[in-house]
């Protein structure tokens, strides 16, 4: 099954501070904007962007034995490109 990974934008400016990587910070991580291109668009992140991924990885047994499962959970935009 696929779901989308949210994606905050905490690039600062405009009086915003950085995000710090903070317990503080990590407990508002929900309530940050999400990311939008300068056009105001909902878009895909530059590929020289850079971002924070928060992860998750499982394991399991399949038919050919043990398997690794990494799952992105969230993506931090700290900075763009200008």
């Amino acid at each position: 099954m696929f779901s989308s990974v949210r994606i905050y934008d905490r690039r600062g400016g405009n009086g915003i501070p950085a995000f710090d990587f903070s317990n503080e910070h990590f407990a508002f991580l929900e309530s940050l904007p999400t990311y939008v291109n300068e056009t105001g668009e909902q878009d895909d992140v530059p590929i020289d962007a850079v971002a924070a991924v928060g992860y998750s990885i499982g394991t399991y047994i399949g038919s050919k034995g043990h398997s690794l499962s990494p799952n992105s959970i969230f993506l931090i935009v700290l900075a763009v490109p200008v």
